[in-house]
């Protein structure tokens, strides 16, 4: 019998184009990335991956590393994984899509309990 996933589908079912990457988009990552410039942390951001991964192994967290990790923690916890991947990955998209979210949310809870 096959290994199941947490689905309860049998692992060899789960192909790469399902997987959902969370992360911020592109223009979510560059605002961020602006903003962060913008209050003077440019010099304590990494230039790329290499460098980010260098700074973690040193014991410094990049401050896009900690801004977006706090972000998508945020995110998680206050909307849930199924939010995130409903709108595509970013959580910053997810909360922008806030109200749609929360109505749906309220009338799936509401009409269960009546």
């Amino acid at each position: 019998m096959p290994e199941m996933n947490n689905e309860g589908r049998p692992e060899e079912e789960i192909r790469m184009d399902e997987a959902i990457r969370i992360g911020l988009c592109d223009d979510h990552w560059s605002h961020l990335r602006q903003s962060l410039l913008e209050i003077g942390l440019g010099q304590y951001m990494s230039e790329d991956s290499t460098e980010m991964t260098e700074q973690m192994m040193a014991g410094t967290i990049d401050p896009m590393l900690a801004a977006s990790t706090t972000i998508i923690r945020v995110a998680l916890l206050s909307l849930g994984l199924d939010a995130i991947i409903q709108s595509g990955g970013c959580p910053l998209c997810t909360f922008r899509d806030i109200v749609p979210l929360i109505t749906d949310s309220t009338a799936k809870s509401y009409l269960r309990s009546n």
